[in-house]
């Protein structure tokens, strides 16, 4: 929303008055508004084609059309636009009505208040609509964008969704050009890249689905197009998660590289190849002699390749495969290229190897051109695997334990033994029609990638939940190790139903968890008192541990506190068959005492006989030592309660005392026949009252804030010798008409400045100095500092009545007082001790006294000294003060403040004056009051109103205004308070009850 640009508001409205009001309280807000009003319907809609309006007001009811008219016709012709309903006469039902027909807001004629504040808001939705408006179209060109770069890429683009079913949601049109399948033919058939790649890698694809990490590796396969013609295609594939972390989706780009495959098999046979490969090639001459060898024949054989060319091959074959080696040459010299097969050959040292061969003829050559490799090694492990695998199957079927041959390829059951059919209720015929996901209660991608897993590992042990053919689900323990039968691999599983054993784990578990987490302690030993067993609580409660008390007798945590006698019934009672119950005094590791609560139980066999004791002990130490602490929290509870009601007593003593001073006086000044000088007496009383009232609300509040944790440090440099000099200076008067003399005894060097929350040390000196005032009738008060370990140490001395010993560290305590009786000699509220200690210790330094009874006080306080040069004073206490003006007693001053009383107290003080004033009743209008008013030269602000307190109408009138002098006007006159006020914004403050030369004076500083 563009705050710079006029607002256009379109109203339709039958009344100018009521129209009037509107537009007066939407310019509180929005100065700057221009109104179109019309109260007929054709009007309005002219309105909205001409006008470009920001906003449209309706009136509900009108002669010619109603609000909810003219909201459908904005609606239509200019649905952005928000629309608000302003009326007199409508109730909630049309008031619904009206919102749900699309209206922003509605505002009731009685509140028009609330008016600036739904333009507002209404304005705000409608940026927010806009702003909704412009990121679609964006987003909607982006997508545009890339739909046009994948439609005319070469290469294919795809989309695969693989939860909750397997399909293909996107595939661009190269797919035609690369594969011959149309992108309609993905979308149509889910199964279609699995259809088509070579066998030979479809493992390789459905690998990839089963593991995150081969998912995101490039992937090159080869696949078949629709023409028949083999083809090799590279993807990269971006895998898609859900929240759970499970693959559901993929998306990736594939591309043509068979030309690149190509070249690298058309790479021809080199000499290096031919020399060095471990396989063995040669040339044989339809003659029946080799012409050609490569060194592999030597290494293999150890026939030198001259005594392996010198006589015809087949003497070299073993007598058992002559013939057929005989019939394959003839074959291929009859014109069959290529033929595979396995013969043995004779070694040098009359061994025998298997070889395994691959020839291909070229009759119009006579030669045979042909490879083989030594395969002894494997046709020994084929012939081992015959014979282990018939061992497998008979064991397999005839074993007790439920066994189970899968296919992890496609989890499919290939073989169940007898011991599978009576575990699980299915016969075997439908058993091996079944899928391992049919038992497996798990997800169908958890129970595929398992067996996956289980292919690259020697042996997998896991305990699932299977389920039976009446449905029933048990745990099952799962043994699976993969096995190769026919060349192909299986997963072989041996099932154990241990449903009964996770029933009574759970049972040992809640049992053993009972014990271990048990309260008490417990100890359990055979008949002999050796120990056998404790919990973790009997280490925690005694010090010793399981292994330093095992084979130990129970006896280490005897106190010797009870007698022999004791232990001998205990004994007696047990050895009996029956429980001991009863209190122990026991000894812990460290050799302290505790009480114990024991139950000591035998357990006996089946035979009757006792074989173990159980010992349950409780700690009771608290429990015994609880009479005890209830009678001393008795005590000082009663000492608690008889200090505050001293306290409270005192309290209202130092409030009705001052207070009966102002009533009683100012009933006195009500009479009419008081001369001069006798007024002048009393109000003197009524204002002494006053200053004791308040200095007695202070002190309660401040300390209660203090109590509440509401007090925060603010540190500052300042001068301490100017400090000293200048309470010394206005505490002289009160000390010399007491007759006392009053002194500085200063010991750091002048001009010394310190950083410290001078507020706070204010507050303690004055408390302290105070009352020194109050118990010194004759003698003196001194008020000194020096520094010491970098400490500064500062006093205040008297000559007055001094304090009891006894009492030095009770007087800073919140209810207890120097005095404690009602007949006290002094007024006063007590608490000025217990600011002065909560203030040191926020300063974090200490108070002490040194005091006798009749010889006068001295009380301490240190704080960390923390040393400030006076180059950096006088740049720290640099300020800002801003210049008044001429004096101008005709000046314009506002008045923010929500008490009548206090307002006419200040309108009489000023008018005397001759000040023109403006009253502003919350921090609102004081804001529209100084922004529609550039002539007022002072804001009195109150600081607690309605609405908008004096803080926030500071904070608001500064952003616009930074020069006009804002003087705080505050009850909260307490040490932090006047440091928020100080960081607020405003230029000064007075303090509640105002005086009138406080006033005037602070007036007069800026205007």
């Amino acid at each position: 929303m563009d705050i710079t640009k006029a607002l256009r508001i379109l109203y339709a409205e039958d009344s100018p008055d009521d129209a009037e009001l509107v537009k007066r309280e939407i310019r509180k807000s929005f100065p700057e508004t221009i109104f179109k009003l019309v109260d007929t319907r054709d009007n309005f809609i002219q309105a909205l084609h001409t006008f470009q309006a920001d906003l449209v007001l309706s009136d509900y009811s009108m002669p010619s059309f109603n609000g909810l008219e003219a909201l459908k016709i904005s609606l239509e012709l200019q649905p952005d636009l928000p629309v608000l309903i302003v009326t007199g006469s409508i109730n909630e039902e049309t008031a619904v009505d009206c919102l749900k027909a699309g209206a922003t807001d509605y505002v009731l004629k009685e509140s028009l208040k609330r008016l600036g504040q739904s333009v507002r808001q209404a304005l705000e939705q409608k940026e927010l609509k806009t702003q909704r408006r412009v990121a679609l179209q964006l987003q909607q060109a982006s997508e545009e964008r890339f739909r046009r770069l994948a439609e005319n890429a070469q290469d294919m683009i795809y989309r695969f969704e693989l939860f909750p079913r397997r399909k293909c949601t996107y595939m661009s049109p190269a797919s035609l050009k690369i594969t011959g399948y149309a992108p309609e033919e993905y979308y149509a058939d889910p199964d279609l890249v699995f259809n088509y790649v070579h066998p030979d890698d479809r493992g390789l694809l459905e690998q990839m689905l089963l593991d995150d990490a081969s998912v995101r590796q490039s992937l090159t396969l080869r696949y078949f197009r629709k023409d028949g013609e083999l083809i090799w295609k590279e993807q990269r594939n971006i895998p898609i998660f859900n929240d759970d972390g499970e693959l559901v989706a993929l998306e990736g780009i594939a591309r043509d590289v068979t030309g690149q495959k190509l070249a690298e098999e058309k790479l021809l046979l080199s000499d290096r190849v031919f020399n060095f490969t471990t396989d063995m090639f040669c040339i044989a001459g339809f003659d029946g002699f080799f012409k050609v060898l490569n060194p592999a024949w030597e290494r293999t054989l150890g026939w030198s390749r001259e005594e392996l060319m010198n006589k015809p091959f087949v003497e070299y074959v073993h007598p058992d495969d002559r013939n057929n080696t005989k019939e394959i040459s003839e074959k291929m010299i009859a014109g069959e290229k290529v033929i595979r097969f396995d013969n043995r050959y004779f070694c040098e040292d009359g061994s025998v190897k298997w070889l395994s061969w691959s020839a291909h003829s070229i009759p119009e050559e006579r030669i045979i051109i042909a490879t083989c490799r030594d395969v002894t090694d494997h046709m020994q492990t084929l012939e081992e695997l015959r014979e282990s695998e018939e061992k497998f199957r008979t064991l397999f079927h005839n074993h007790s334990a439920a066994k189970m041959m899968i296919d992890p390829e496609n989890g499919n059951i290939v073989e169940v033994n007898q011991a599978t059919c009576e575990l699980y209720g299915w016969p075997e015929s439908e058993f091996v029609n079944m899928n391992v996901n049919d038992i497996d209660i798990s997800p169908v991608h958890a129970v595929m990638k398992r067996l996956q897993q289980i292919l690259d590992k020697d042996y997998v042990n896991k305990e699932l939940k299977h389920q039976k053919a009446d449905g029933t689900v048990f745990d099952v323990e799962l043994f699976s190790s993969p096995v190769r039968i026919g060349g192909k691999s299986f997963l072989h599983s041996i099932v154990h139903d241990i449903s009964e054993k996770k029933m009574h784990e759970r049972q040992l578990r809640l049992l053993n968890r009972a014990v271990e987490q048990s309260p008490v302690t417990l100890m359990i030993t055979d008949t002999g008192g050796r120990i056998e067993y404790v919990n973790p609580t009997f280490t925690r409660v005694t010090g010793y541990t399981f292994e330093e008390v095992k084979g130990r007798n129970p006896r280490i945590l005897n106190s010797g506190h009870h007698s022999t006698q004791f232990h001998k019934v205990i004994w007696e009672t047990i050895l009996a068959g029956e429980d001991w119950v009863g209190e122990l005094r026991n000894k812990k590791k460290d050799g302290s005492m505790y009480w114990v609560d024991a139950t000591i139980s035998p357990i006996v066999n089946s035979q009757g006989e006792i074989t173990h004791f159980v010992t349950v002990r409780e700690d009771i130490t608290e429990k015994k030592n609880l009479v005890e602490d209830l009678i001393l929290a008795k005590e000082k509870a009663e000492e608690s309660d008889r200090l505050k009601s001293s306290f409270l007593a005192n309290m209202s003593h130092e409030i009705r005392t001052p207070m009966n001073g102002i009533i009683g006086f100012l009933e006195l000044l009500q009479q009419t026949d008081l001369d001069a000088a006798v007024r002048e007496e009393f109000l003197q009383v009524v204002r002494s009252s006053s200053d004791r009232l308040m200095t007695t609300l202070n002190d309660i509040i401040e300390i209660s804030k203090i109590e509440a944790g509401h007090v925060d440090l603010n540190e500052s440099v300042f001068d301490i010798s100017n400090m000293l000099n200048y309470f010394c200076d206005f505490f002289r008067p009160e000390a010399e008409q007491k007759g006392l003399s009053i002194s500085v005894d200063n010991r750091l060097p002048g001009g010394l400045s310190i950083k410290a929350d001078k507020n706070k040390l204010e507050s303690i000196l004055t408390n302290l100095i105070k009352n020194a005032l109050k118990f010194t009738t004759k003698g003196f008060i001194e008020i000194g500092v020096r520094e010491e370990e970098q400490q500064l140490i500062f006093h205040v001395s008297d000559s007055g009545s001094g304090i009891a010993a006894d009492r030095h560290e009770l007087i800073f305590d919140r209810f207890t007082q120097a005095e404690q009786n009602l007949a006290r000699a002094y007024e006063g509220s007590g608490l000025g001790l217990s600011i002065c200690k909560a203030y040191t210790d926020m300063l974090n330094g200490r108070i002490w006294l040194e005091s006798k009874e009749g010889k006068g006080s001295t009380f301490y306080f240190l704080i960390p000294a923390k040393i400030q040069s006076a180059e950096n004073e006088n740049i720290r206490q640099q300020t800002g003060e801003p210049v008044p003006a001429a004096a101008n007693d005709d000046a314009l001053i506002l008045i923010a403040e929500d008490d009548e009383a206090s307002y006419y107290y200040l309108e009489v003080v000023l008018l005397r004056k001759n000040y023109r004033l403006l009253h502003a009743v919350n921090g609102a209008d004081a804001v529209e009051f100084v922004r529609q008013n550039p002539g007022i030269q002072l804001v009195l602000m109150d600081i607690k109103m309605p609405e908008m307190d004096g803080y926030e109408a500071t904070r608001q009138i500064r952003q616009f205004n930074q020069q006009i002098p804002i003087i705080a006007q505050t009850a909260f006159a307490m040490t932090d308070d006047i440091e928020r006020i100080q960081h607020a914004g405003f230029t000064d403050y007075v303090t509640k009850p105002i005086q009138v030369p406080d006033l005037l004076s602070i007036i007069k500083k800026f205007i």
